[in-house]
């Protein structure tokens, strides 16, 4: 072959390893494309230890997704970005009232209510604690805000009996009333002058103290004790108090794989949480973990609680193999059932059998005798088909049988009532 004639066929073979390269680098891209990482915003309120903590769950997501941390100036604000959908996450306290637009992916802590007075000051009850005084609650908007105005509310007093402050910084703040975590040791330092307030005596919970009876008018709440000399410098006695958990919502019509994900990195992040923030760490016994209900659980947060769970035959592999069990011994017994009724079918037809044999014409008996066996053996035919009517027995091999010998018994009757003499060939024949 010429040079001139392998030419094209080189070029036709180059064509084709630019085209594989080609959909080989398409296929590439699509498949990048396909896996690329989704982003998911988290909402947060600038306070301690949210934002340490959704920092945290931003540098740890889970495979699949990338997340952003965005910070909002109050609750309601943060809670309409996420019924907007202009975040994808909020980390928000456990509300007593459904939050419009979200589902709840885990409780992650407990943030827990630090009450702090004056050290001259002695307050017996919350009218006492607030009367007359500057009380900082936190940013405008959270928990605590709210719940110094329902608790001033609850007692009758009005907005201008006391003072709640925005920030403690413009003013000196007379009562703390903040939800959080523990307080670092700088913050325990400036709060010299302070000492922690106790709903009652720590050894009267269950007992009707002031924290189970403010439990019970907001059932988010719940009853928590800091324990002695856990600040020495703001007491030396357990303070019992109360605690909300903080968790993680998303908007409720997040992707059930991003929920998921959402989940499983909470779940993976809790030893660091826990490192990070001690009270997320404390056993169920101690935090409490029940929470409200108000907020459904987005189904992608079911499905990762339950990723571990028992499959339906694992759950019912006993159930099943009972089934089975049964089936086979029903089975087992509707087969000896049906091999007695065919035996005592059979033990029927064998009478019937024994006398069509007793009735088979004698080469030497007269023709009166052969008419008469006749007559015998198509009564013994009709009981027999009367009986297969009656009882609606199958034409089965032992009938055809049963047929086959007593009409061939007939036929040797009639032959002798017709010839007068006995059938002696078809004796002989059927001998």
């Amino acid at each position: 072959m010429s040079t001139r004639s392998r030419a094209p066929a080189a070029k036709t073979g180059a064509d084709r390893l630019r085209t594989a390269a080609v959909a080989l680098v398409l296929s590439l891209l699509l498949a990048l494309a396909g896996t690329s990482q989704a982003e998911l915003t988290l909402g947060v309120l600038p306070v301690e230890p949210n934002m340490a903590l959704a920092e945290l769950l931003a540098s740890h997501p889970a495979s699949g997704s990338a997340w952003s941390v965005r910070s909002f100036p109050d609750a309601p604000a943060l809670q309409q970005a996420l019924a907007e959908g202009q975040i994808d996450l909020a980390l928000n306290e456990d509300a007593a009232a459904e939050v419009p637009g979200a589902a709840l992916i885990t409780d992650l802590f407990p943030s827990v209510l630090h009450i702090l007075v004056k050290e001259r000051d002695s307050p017996e009850s919350f009218a006492a604690l607030f009367d007359g005084k500057a009380i900082y609650a936190g940013v405008p908007g959270s928990l605590g805000h709210e719940l110094v105005e329902r608790i001033a509310a609850d007692h009758g007093l009005d907005s201008d009996s006391f003072q709640l402050l925005e920030d403690p910084w413009t003013l000196d703040p007379d009562v703390f009333f903040v939800f959080g975590g523990t307080l670092a040791r700088d913050a325990v330092e400036r709060l010299e002058g302070f000492r922690l307030w106790s709903m009652g005596d720590a050894n009267a919970l269950g007992r009707g103290s002031t924290a189970e009876g403010l439990m019970l008018r907001y059932p988010n709440l719940r009853p928590f004790i800091l324990p002695r000399d856990l600040y020495p410098s703001l007491g030396d006695e357990p303070v019992l108090t109360v605690a909300v958990s903080t968790l993680l919502l998303a908007r409720a019509d997040l992707d059930e794989r991003l929920a998921f994900e959402a989940a499983a990195t909470a779940d993976h992040a809790a030893g660091m949480i826990a490192n990070e923030y001690p009270l997320a760490g404390l056993p169920d016994s101690v935090q409490g973990q029940a929470m409200t209900g108000a907020l459904p659980y987005h189904p992608g947060a079911t499905r990762y609680s339950e990723r571990d769970k028992p499959g339906f035959l694992e759950r019912y592999a006993e159930v099943l193999a009972l089934g089975f069990s049964l089936i086979i011994a029903l089975g087992s017994a509707s087969l000896a059932i049906d091999r007695r009724r065919r035996q005592a079918r059979k033990d029927r037809l064998d009478v019937y059998y024994r006398q069509i044999l007793e009735l088979r014409p004698d080469p030497d008996a007269p023709p009166a005798d052969a008419e008469a066996r006749a007559r015998e053996l198509r009564a013994v035919q009709a009981r027999v088909l009367n009986q297969v009517i009656d009882e609606r027995i199958d034409a089965d091999g032992a009938l055809v049988a049963f047929l086959t010998l007593s009409n061939q018994a007939l036929a040797e009757a009639e032959a002798g009532v017709r010839s007068g003499e006995p059938a002696q060939s078809g004796r002989r024949a059927t001998a």
